[in-house]
């Protein structure tokens, strides 16, 4: 996410067709028909077709006719909250003695060194550290270092750092970020 100044904040604002306030320091504006959401200097979402804020890291937006549901979810998770997690789970899954993937009432969420990572989605792989792919509504997203590599896709698969590959619509794509390389 990007972190804005406080003088590109004010230009923003200043340059903007349109100007909403949901609460101090949140604020969507639209400029040439896009919408940004902005919560505490930081970019939450640009280039929207419609954005809504509901709660501190709790947004909603509206990007090529899709709509998207996010929580971010950025403070440590105490021991108690963890054992509460895994007690309440139908079925627990370690990938390591600090990362596991959870499952309750069909819905998954990945934890990371007391951290969630995602939840409410159909399934999860993970990776390595801070990389993993989800599963919502029959699509997938591959996520690196808190970034979406690729979104809605039919599979994905990560090899290393910024090499992954993916399906979509029938056609395979290759994509080597190190060499800025995409092969289809």
């Amino acid at each position: 996410m990007t972190k804005l100044t406080k003088q590109e904040i004010k230009n923003l604002i200043k340059d903007a067709d349109y100007v909403n306030w949901f609460a101090e320091n949140v604020f969507q504006y639209r400029k040439n028909g896009k919408e940004t959401l902005v919560q505490d200097g930081k970019v939450l979402v640009e280039d929207a077709d419609d954005v809504w804020w509901f709660a501190k890291d709790v947004f909603r937006y509206e990007k090529d006719g899709k709509e998207y549901c996010i929580e971010i979810f950025d403070r440590q998770l105490t021991e108690q909250e963890i054992e509460e997690i895994k007690s309440n789970a139908n079925k627990v899954y370690s990938y390591t003695e600090n990362v596991f993937m959870y499952e309750k009432d069909e819905r998954s969420g990945l934890i990371q060194n007391g951290k969630i990572l995602i939840k409410n989605v159909d399934d999860i792989k993970w990776y390595s550290e801070d990389v993993f792919s989800y599963e919502k509504h029959g699509k997938k997203t591959l996520v690196q270092d808190g970034k979406v590599l690729v979104k809605d896709v039919d599979d994905v698969w990560w090899f290393a750092k910024d090499v992954f590959r993916y399906e979509k619509d029938g056609k395979e794509y290759k994509i080597d970020l190190t060499k800025n390389i995409r092969f289809v």
